[in-house]
């Protein structure tokens, strides 16, 4: 009876039907309350529902039952990591690679979250670690690349977006993530060409707008410039670093009044930039992460 409540709740939860499968799973567990699975297996419902602590909760009272459950721990680490919790999420990804070293996922989950802490050395470990366990892994050779660009290890980034694009060349945020690296390096022309697939692949990838607009502005292309970032601009009303770095177009085009309206639309949405008046603007582009 408990295992047919458990099946019923993941058939449910597959459906979309998260508040009925929340229920099966708690009728499973008043049957057999050290059922470990349902445990974990409520708690991935309660993250889907938004329930990050009850969900944290589910996973905890698995791993008390089935203290070498590796998916727990790893799912435990999420819970964490989406609650912000980056020390926990670490201990909990640590004591599931102890248990199954083997799986690539989680050395990579490991080194999104060093990187989120500043480890990035220790990321970038983690992210070799996953791609020796998994070579093909693109979304572990992305994350490597962008710690590496980070660190300023421009010319291996590139690398590891490259093997990341080879794996996967539709993969639009590989284009756009390279092409910051090879502007990094001043290589303009190869950084537009990349843009430029990144859009035809997501035309609405805002971030990659913004990249465009500023490189287009360093190159003194400034209408197309301008046209890139009231694209981002539409697409994120709200994109403050966009809204900046129209600001600096407008000035450079002698559009003061234009550029000081900008700029107050971007200190209003993100404080930090208020400093940055018209007369000293500073382009910011962005890099989508995991």
């Amino acid at each position: 009876l408990t295992q047919a409540h458990n099946n019923l709740a993941a058939t449910l939860k597959d459906l979309g039907l998260l508040d009925e499968a929340v229920a099966s799973y708690q009728k499973a567990l008043e049957v057999d309350s050290d059922f470990a699975d349902a445990h974990n297996n409520l708690g991935l419902t309660l993250i889907e529902q938004g329930k990050v602590e009850q969900a944290i909760e589910s996973y905890k009272k698995s791993l008390n039952i089935k203290q070498d459950y590796a998916e727990a721990h790893n799912n435990l680490g999420n819970a964490y990591r989406e609650l912000g919790q980056m020390e926990e999420a670490i201990v909990s990804y640590q004591g599931a690679l102890r248990i199954k070293p083997n799986f690539a996922k989680r050395h990579s989950n490991l080194g999104v979250t060093l990187k989120d802490l500043g480890r990035l050395d220790d990321a970038v470990s983690s992210y070799q670690k996953a791609l020796t366990l998994d070579p093909d892994y693109v979304e572990a050779h992305k994350n490597l690349g962008n710690a590496l660009q980070l660190l300023g290890r421009s010319d291996e980034a590139i690398i590891s977006y490259q093997k990341a694009l080879s794996i996967k060349p539709d993969f639009a945020e590989g284009h756009c993530n390279l092409g910051l690296a090879l502007k990094d390096l001043g290589r303009f022309e190869e950084a537009i060409v990349s843009y430029e697939k990144a859009l035809t692949l997501d035309p609405n990838y805002v971030e990659t707008y913004n990249n465009l607009g500023n490189i287009l502005l360093e190159l003194g292309i400034v209408d197309e410039a301008i046209e890139s970032l009231h694209k981002a601009i539409k697409i994120k009303p709200n994109f403050a670093e966009a809204h900046n770095n129209l600001g600096n177009a407008y000035k450079n085009v002698g559009q003061i009044e234009k550029a000081i309206t900008c700029i107050k639309k971007s200190a209003s949405l993100k404080p930090e930039l208020k400093a940055v008046s018209y007369t000293h603007l500073r382009a910011h582009e962005t890099l989508r992460y995991l």
